[in-house]
């Protein structure tokens, strides 16, 4: 499923598009599991991907790839960011260093805007897992940046009206919204 999903979403893209967020309505919908995959097939098709763990409340990517932080080889981007070398997947994870004292500022256009754009020569495809757009405003900081989205909605769990909300919402930033996966 995530080898078609693979090829629906490179042949969906535009040339110049690379980093590309994926998210939700409400917290567990299966975006950060969709957007791992989605990597993992990017990657096993030998494309380099960045996968940036953008939940900076509840990072979960390094979980879900079943890899423990202190096993990994870490390659400092700014004082705010390190990207993890996951060799198992072929896959490099940016990590965020969030304390309390960072945390409102985190994504502030100039600081995720600078680090995407210091990193889009180095990848095919920024993958960015976010929180749901739906509660926090941190995904619509991310999609001023971002040059196209994709919506995970769990199926039977959140109202139609919700999620038309929440697609509202994103859409206010004029982010191009690639699709949906229904999980």
């Amino acid at each position: 499923a995530f080898r078609v999903l693979r090829n629906v979403f490179i042949s969906s893209l535009n040339e110049n598009e690379k980093i590309i967020m994926a998210t939700s309505s409400v917290p567990g919908e299966g975006k950060t599991t969709v957007v791992t995959n989605l990597a993992i097939a990017l990657a096993d098709h030998n494309k380099t991907v960045l996968l940036v763990d953008g939940d900076i409340r509840h990072p979960s990517v390094l979980a879900l790839l079943n890899v423990d932080p202190e096993e990994v080889e870490y390659k400092t981007v700014t004082d705010t960011y390190k990207i993890a070398c996951i060799e198992k997947y072929r896959l490099s994870v940016l990590l965020p260093e969030v304390s309390k004292e960072n945390e409102s500022g985190y994504f502030n256009s100039a600081n995720i805007g600078n680090m995407f754009e210091a990193l889009r020569n180095e990848y095919d495809y920024i993958l960015v897992d976010t929180p749901p757009c739906g509660l926090i405003s941190d995904a619509l900081f991310i999609a001023q940046h971002a040059d196209a989205a994709f919506f995970v909605m769990y199926q039977d769990a959140v109202r139609i009206s919700r999620i038309r909300s929440t697609l509202d919402s994103l859409m206010s930033t004029d982010i191009r919204i690639l699709g949906g996966v229904l999980n």
